[in-house]
């Protein structure tokens, strides 16, 4: 008794119902009954559409492809039209039939692109070809429709993004790298998933394209070199001609230039005889009407009015402005009143002509072994590169390959033939690989790689001995340089470089390598050494404040200058005196009787603390062992102990001190000053109102100090404890500190 209108609503439900419960082929069925109950023919169009998908779900190629051609058939989306065409192609049973609806299908969507009606659409219509291109395996044919895509593309920047990734994609995976790198630079969004893999497909193909721009300008030069005489001097010509007009130079204008000197960039000398403020002693008056470009002789003298106000000017837009920047150098200098001013410097650029053309050319025998050597060792890098980063082992192998037939460089060999067995060994071609392990080893027995190749165990044992040779020796030199012996690890230094290898330690000698430098105002020295840092270890703790010192000691005569200027007086170094900067109690406003005065905590500078503090509690019981006292109720400073530090780096010490009170404990106002006892150098840190406080910092600082206040100087080389006047008294009458460390860890075990 179901109404009979009602039945097309209730075929939809049904549809809905086997839809959410996965049977596909039902709601296919349920769905088809349900056509009638559409609006218009863009929703029967969705619906057919629908219905293709689920058959083709289960399995029914043919029925979907019948239900796709009655969506196109009437739907007004060019957007739906599009998918339905590349869902159909997906559809065809095989290769040969799959490449038939391919063309039609492709064919249909360009001839829809130019249909007035479906012009806002250009961009999706593109966009779906080149799905199916990309579908058939056709990467040359998809990049050319995803480029008109984007040309249609005005207002979908996310769009264009997407598809400059498919671009470079698929460029990539073709090998055309300079493509690939041009489109991997224009991304915008890029998917999550996909950020690893392009930052590392972006950054291979900016390598590979300097390297294969090198080969091409090197190829390019060896081709003009070997062009016969007169051939070649025609064309360095044509090339003149064309770089002076990218630099708006006219030959004429330089002719005249060059007879004339004094009509150079400047004003120079005026043509008096055709000045503008002269009279015009030819009747060449303009015309009523004339356009002043078809009369020659007022051209001319336009010309000439032009050079006698300006100067011979580059035929440029904005020639004012590109003057400036090409041709001057803006320069700060100081007058002799101390004032700053900046100055223009012209900067004089060779000239443009046959011979500085030539002069680029691999004529000589030496510049053409020059320019082979380069193209070579080029292609052996190109070759790392695809085997290391991308396992590209045949590429690698033409490249290898390509290095040894036209001669690389002796140095290279070992390298290439064991890398050409390597790759041939990924490729299961063991005669190859067999063969240039052969000749791996008898040109080179002795060599590094022949050995590895031979017996790999031995060679691990050989690099961890050599490792630990160079720590050993470097360890050494560290020591040296922080003891003071400066040109003892100097010479070390450069023994070790000339056995090893230069740069192969840590940032930390480099850093205090550099302090030595600036001492000596070696600058050029000390700001190369600061340089190795970054581009060594630009990981390290250290980079950045090696790129900030750099920066201050470029400008030493500068900050000198204006310091001198200041008349600041320096207290000396190794003067000290126990400053109580504990802050002073408030005044007493009120007299009370002494009965009711209760004891009021001091502020403590430091905020306390979690610091077992139950040996502190009164009463107060003093511990006296031989010749200290320990009362942790008495003021306590905080000491850093510098084991054979010279003085250059004690004082960096407390400027790395300084720089982390002023971000840690701005406020507070802790003061530093360094000394010695007997032969030991120390740095004492503040005054505290009382042991709990000195410790509280104490356990703040000593855990952080080898990573963020001097990451340059290594943890044995000092020690933070705490000490109270009467101690620090002691232990200078002593001369020496092991004493009172020995009392101190008895009194507080586990803390020092």
């Amino acid at each position: 008794n179901f109404p009979k209108r009602l039945q097309d609503q209730l075929a939809e439900q049904k549809a809905y119902l086997y839809f959410k419960n996965n049977q596909a082929d039902s709601s296919a069925y349920y769905l088809e009954k349900s056509i009638d109950a559409a609006s218009g023919n863009l929703e029967k169009a969705r619906r057919y559409f629908l219905i293709a998908q689920l058959k083709s779900k289960t399995g029914q190629k043919e029925s979907a492809s019948k239900f796709y051609d009655k969506s196109i058939s009437i739907t007004t989306d060019p957007v739906m039209e599009a998918y339905a065409r590349i869902y159909q192609v997906a559809l065809s049973a095989n290769e040969e039939d799959l490449e038939r609806r391919t063309n039609e299908q492709v064919e249909m969507l360009l001839r829809m692109a130019k249909r007035e009606k479906y012009l806002s659409y250009q961009s999706i219509i593109y966009n779906a070809a080149a799905e199916m291109e990309i579908g058939r395996n056709e990467p040359k044919a998809a990049i050319e429709l995803l480029l008109k895509s984007n040309a249609a593309n005005t207002n979908d920047p996310n769009g264009r993004s997407y598809n400059n990734l498919k671009i470079a994609t698929l460029a990539f995976n073709e090998k055309n790298y300079k493509l690939a790198k041009t489109y991997y630079d224009s991304l915008g969004l890029i998917p999550k998933e996909m950020e690893n893999e392009v930052e590392i497909k972006k950054k291979v193909s900016n390598d590979l394209v300097t390297l294969l721009s090198v080969i091409e300008k090197e190829d390019s030069l060896e081709r003009i070199a070997n062009m016969p005489e007169k051939e070649r001097e025609d064309y360095l010509k044509a090339v003149l001609k064309k770089l002076k007009k990218e630099q708006g130079l006219e030959e004429e204008e330089e002719e005249s230039a060059a007879s004339n000197p004094s009509a150079g960039v400047g004003r120079g000398q005026r043509n008096n005889l055709l000045d503008e403020t002269t009279g015009n002693i030819f009747n060449n008056t303009q015309q009523k009407g004339e356009w002043y470009f078809n009369n020659p002789s007022l051209i001319a003298q336009g010309k000439t009015a032009f050079k006698n106000k300006w100067g011979a000017r580059p035929n440029s837009d904005n020639w004012r402005r590109l003057t400036a920047i090409n041709g001057t150098r803006m320069v700060s200098q100081r007058g002799a009143e101390g004032s700053r001013r900046v100055v223009a410097q012209q900067e004089v650029k060779p000239a443009l002509s046959i011979e500085s053309l030539m002069a680029n050319l691999p004529i000589t025998k030496e510049k053409q072994e020059a320019s082979l050597l380069k193209k070579t060792s080029t292609y052996v890098q190109l070759g790392v590169i695809l085997q290391e980063k991308l396992g590209d082992w045949s590429s690698a192998i033409d490249w290898y390959e390509k290095s040894i037939n036209q001669g690389v460089d002796t140095s290279l060999r070992p390298t290439v033939y064991y890398n050409l067995a390597f790759c041939y060994a990924q490729l299961k071609n063991n005669q190859q690989s067999a063969y240039y392990k052969n000749l791996l080893s008898a040109n080179y027995p002795t060599n590094e790689l022949t050995l590895k190749l031979l017996d790999p165990l031995a060679v691990l044992q050989q690099q961890q001995a050599k490792a630990n040779e160079i720590d050993r020796t470097y360890n050494g030199i560290y020591d040296l340089f922080l003891s003071g012996k400066f040109e003892t690890a100097l010479d070390a230094k450069k023994q070790a470089d000339q056995k090893f290898g230069t740069n192969n330690w840590s940032a930390q000698l480099l850093y205090i390598e550099s302090i030595y430098h600036i001492k000596k105002r070696n600058d050029k020295e000390a700001i190369a050494t600061l340089n190795k840092i970054n581009e060594l270890y630009p990981q390290s703790p250290l980079a950045e404040k090696a790129k900030s010192i750099a920066a201050v000691v470029s400008r030493r005569t500068e900050i000198e200058s204006e310091l001198t200027a200041l008349q600041v007086t320096r207290l000396k170094e190794d003067s000290l005196v126990w400053i109580d900067d504990r802050p002073a109690p408030k005044p007493q406003q009120t007299l009370v009787k002494k009965e009711d005065v209760k004891p009021i905590a001091q502020p403590s500078i430091i905020a306390k603390a979690k610091v077992d503090s139950t040996q502190f509690k009164a009463p107060v019981v003093v511990q006296q062992t031989a010749r200290y006292l320990f009362n942790p109720n008495e003021p306590y400073a905080v000491m850093m102990i510098l084991k054979d530090i010279d003085i250059v780096y004690v004082n960096e010490a407390k400027r790395a001190l300084a720089r982390y009170h002023a971000e840690r404990y701005a406020t507070n106002g802790l003061n530093i000053q360094n000394n010695a006892i007997g032969s030991t150098s120390y740095i004492l840190i503040s005054v505290f109102n009382n042991a709990i406080d000195a410790l509280s910092y104490f356990e703040k600082t000593a855990p952080i100090a080898s990573k963020e206040i001097f990451p340059w100087l290594q943890a044995d080389k000092y020690k933070f404890i705490i000490v109270s006047p009467e101690n620090l008294k002691k232990m200078t009458e002593d001369k020496s500190t092991d004493e009172y460390i020995r009392f101190l860890q008895q009194q507080l075990p586990g803390k020092f």
